[in-house]
């Protein structure tokens, strides 16, 4: 129901939705606080995140011309997928849900894909779930065990962190067997699922990734392995060091929630996601200013990206 919506007022409402969670996420914290806070961030930590971005944009461009060339058979220069991608950051701005990548699709109409564009683009987003899921299940089996398994949440952590990260591999490695499987069990809804549905096209990236899946997961995730750092970077910069692997749990955790389509760039959900998380880290204060902070990772690859965007859009 969601896509008859025209694009003006899913924007709208996802406009809204941001500015109603970040109403009542800050309407009880003292601004004037959280303004000093920021103001104190310590600016060595700073200008370390900033060249966080360096190796960001750099892996995922790579990633993308790699993409291009081993699935989509056509070889195009760095510079011009540099452009794709920090092109596709800008858009993140105004798009909801995070899905800024559909921009590349006009961008790439001349060249002769082997592979649909579309399928790549949603092929690219899937590798990030993916990883970040794994990303987020191994931080959260580091942080059971080395609690010493003390109670049941983190035995239950462990159990639940393995499970997942064993069945997503059961999946990438037994793709054609898990999806016959699944569709035995459930013929009904697979039957009435369309051509365009998140099942179909889960179910084309992996028959076009086939064996480069492994290459393709290890660039994903050393890319958010990146991203996480610098939510790490974010912490230190206001003395907090909840541990590497807290922030890869807690972080992780507040990237899927600010992928919600309804959402603009992620604001509002990650931010709750984060005051609601470490809360036993920092104050609230803190903690908003540290949402604050993480916007600057959608902003600042988006200001760098708005002359490509232009140049691709002209094109």
């Amino acid at each position: 129901m969601f896509k008859k919506i025209p694009r003006k007022v899913k924007l709208l409402i996802s406009v809204l939705l941001s500015a109603v969670i970040l109403f009542f996420i800050y309407r009880n914290i003292d601004i004037p606080e959280m303004t000093r806070v920021i103001g104190s961030a310590d600016r060595y930590w700073f200008l370390i995140f900033l060249g966080l971005f360096i190796p960001q944009l750099l892996t995922a461009t790579f990633r993308w011309n790699s993409m291009t060339h081993m699935i989509g058979k056509v070889k195009i220069p760095f510079i011009t997928s540099w452009h794709h991608v920090v092109g596709s950051y800008s858009a993140n701005l105004i798009i909801p849900g995070k899905m800024g990548e559909v921009v590349r699709i006009p961008w790439m109409r001349k060249h002769n894909l082997q592979c649909p564009i579309l399928v790549m683009v949603f092929m690219e987003k899937l590798l990030d779930i993916f990883s970040i899921v794994l990303i987020m299940m191994g931080s959260l089996v580091y942080i059971s065990l080395e609690s010493g398994l003390k109670d049941g949440m983190h035995t239950g952590g462990l159990i639940i962190g393995l499970s997942i990260i064993v069945a997503f591999m059961f999946v990438f490695i037994f793709r054609k067997a898990a999806f016959r499987l699944f569709e035995r069990l459930f013929p009904g809804w697979v039957s009435k699922q369309k051509e365009d549905s998140i099942y179909h096209r889960t179910k084309q990236s992996l028959e076009y990734l086939k064996d480069k899946l492994p290459l393709f997961l290890l660039m994903s995730i050393g890319l958010w392995l990146v991203q996480i750092l610098e939510f790490y970077v974010i912490f230190r910069m206001f003395g907090i060091n909840p541990g590497f692997f807290e922030v890869g749990f807690g972080c992780s955790l507040a990237l899927l929630a600010g992928a919600i389509p309804v959402s603009i760039a992620g604001i509002g959900p990650r931010d709750a996601v984060i005051i609601s998380y470490f809360s036993s880290f920092a104050g609230t204060e803190t903690l908003a200013a540290i949402g604050i902070i993480t916007i600057l990772r959608i902003v600042i690859p988006a200001l760098l990206g708005l002359p490509s965007f232009f140049l691709q859009s002209k094109k």
